[in-house]
């Protein structure tokens, strides 16, 4: 009886200790390929990409929007969770695109 016992914590136990994490919304490398230093306004970036989920205002009328997503998803109790991430961030000087930086898992490619 014991053995059974055990056995079902075991079990309550390897299978109540995962669960998925997800923040943020998933970053679209088509979507950001289209923004154009110099040419690109925050309207029309806000419209292509959303919201972002920070903006810093700076000195001189240069802002940075911040884009992030991450997200884990559990594997099997004896592996590490997989994970995801991309982090865009867009600097804007008096209300243009200036510069961006897009880093991620699957987005290796920094381009500024």
């Amino acid at each position: 009886m014991k053995k059974i016992g055990l056995l079902i914590l075991l079990l309550c136990f390897c299978f109540s200790c995962s669960y998925s994490v997800q923040e943020g919304r998933r970053i679209d490398k088509a979507k950001v390929d289209q923004i154009a230093p110099g040419k690109t306004d925050s309207k029309t970036l806000v419209s292509t990409l959303g919201k972002p989920e920070q903006v810093i205002k700076g000195k001189g009328g240069e802002e940075k929007y911040i884009y992030e997503y991450y997200q884990s998803v559990p594997t099997h109790w004896y592996n590490l969770d997989k994970e995801d991430w991309q982090k865009l961030e867009v600097t804007l000087k008096n209300g243009v695109v200036e510069r961006y930086q897009i880093r991620g898992a699957d987005l290796t490619k920094v381009k500024e």
